[in-house]
């Protein structure tokens, strides 16, 4: 097994030793960000200027290494077993007999949810990012706020953002209402950017979205299954307009499911 390789054209080995904002210059942001706060060359990420890169010119080759610790056949170039694609300001590249696999991909600190075959044929863990709709599992700070007279829980910056965007989400799982495409996709690569080294380009070369994986993955986001089950069982939907009731706008009505509560006070979850 292998992880991805990425080249990067006319940077040297040097440059990218002590600056990796480089390779977030040049595009690899989200799928690298864990190693970016880590960054240690020879310990978590093996770089190298190889004789000819797949632009056939010069530049540094690097590869993160993975939790096992593997590294690919050829550390380098080499066209008769690497498939490259070039992606702008960078060159992603795999192995064709050793294809990334999640456990290969997979970041140390993994938010749980669902785990789905996504379109590689393998099983992913699909983060839930809204438990059951109040709790979430991002990474936060905690601090002591007078006003409140309470420890209260901020979500990252980093990741506020993808907080923010799901509090409609129950309501488009239920009701159907419209959402481009392509929002699915730039979300579906968010949320697995979460628990794996992957975005836009790395999802794209191995396949991961179909018209099923991304709904899958968007519903793991939201606590999807749990929502429905408790839907489809009467008492169970008895019992989810009681836990929610004064907390968010839910009333008894899947077409009225939008949170309204704040990232706040700490609080833990229940069943």
């Amino acid at each position: 097994m292998a992880g991805f390789m990425y080249y990067f054209p006319g940077l040297s080995r040097d440059q990218l030793q002590s600056a990796p904002e480089l390779m977030q210059e040049r595009g690899v942001d989200r799928a690298l960000r864990d190693l970016y706060a880590d960054w240690k060359p020879t310990h978590n990420v093996i770089l190298i200027e190889p004789p000819k890169g797949p632009d056939g010119g010069r530049g540094t080759w690097v590869y993160a290494l993975p939790p096992s610790g593997d590294v690919p056949r050829s550390t380098g170039y080499n066209a008769d077993t690497q498939q490259w694609v070039d992606c702008g300001g960078y060159w992603l590249g795999i192995d064709v007999e050793l294809r990334p696999t999640p456990e290969e991909l997979q970041k140390p600190d993994v938010i749980h949810g669902y785990r789905y075959v996504l379109g590689d044929g393998l099983e992913w863990e699909c983060p839930v990012v809204r438990e059951r709709l109040l709790h979430h599992h991002l990474p936060s700070s905690y601090g002591y706020d007078h006003q409140a007279k309470d420890w209260v829980q901020q979500i990252d910056s980093d990741y506020l953002g993808l907080w923010e965007r799901t509090a409609g989400w129950v309501d488009l799982l239920f009701n159907g209402d419209d959402y481009s495409d392509v929002q699915l996709m730039e979300d579906c690569c968010d949320l697995l950017s979460l628990n794996y080294r992957v975005h836009r380009d790395e999802i794209t070369l191995l396949g991961l979205l179909t018209s099923k994986t991304s709904s899958d993955i968007f519903q793991a986001a939201v606590d999807g299954p749990w929502w429905k089950a408790c839907l489809e069982d009467p008492q169970k939907k008895s019992e989810l307009v009681a836990l929610f009731a004064g907390v968010s706008s839910f009333n008894g009505d899947e077409g009225n499911m939008t949170d309204t509560t704040p990232v706040g006070p700490i609080t833990s979850s229940s069943d």
